[in-house]
């Protein structure tokens, strides 16, 4: 149910309200004026910005390409070699498994994520 608010008191306010929806909608309206410039500063930038990053993602991906064939076979397999010789140290059944752990601590430094993983089920 609506409040009933004396008629005297509406004849009051009603003019001040009135004005004061009107300024709201005028400086919303000077705001939106001001802002286009602004807006389409920001979608210019945006746009410049993805061509750069276009550009960039191209760059790097020739960078990768051009590393990847840099890496000749026998390095590859050197590094290969050496995870395996850390692997063999610690499954290494004759040692004792307090000093396998131990022994784990200091290799897993030099291990890449895959290797430490590889260490771990062989414990």
């Amino acid at each position: 149910m609506q409040m009933l608010i004396p008629q005297r008191l509406l004849l009051i306010l009603n003019p001040i309200l009135m004005m004061k929806r009107k300024k709201r909608k005028k400086r919303r309206e000077r705001e939106t004026m001001m802002k286009i410039p602004r807006i389409l500063k920001k979608l210019r930038r945006k746009r410049r910005t993805r061509r750069k990053r276009r550009k960039r993602r191209k760059r790097r991906r020739r960078k990768r390409r051009k590393r990847r064939r840099k890496r000749s076979p026998r390095k590859r397999r050197k590094r290969r070699n050496k995870d395996a010789f850390y692997i063999l140290i610690i499954s290494d059944p004759s040692r004792s498994l307090l000093f396998g752990f131990r022994k784990f601590s200091i290799i897993i430094q030099c291990l890449t994520y895959f290797s430490f993983h590889i260490l771990f089920h062989n414990l």
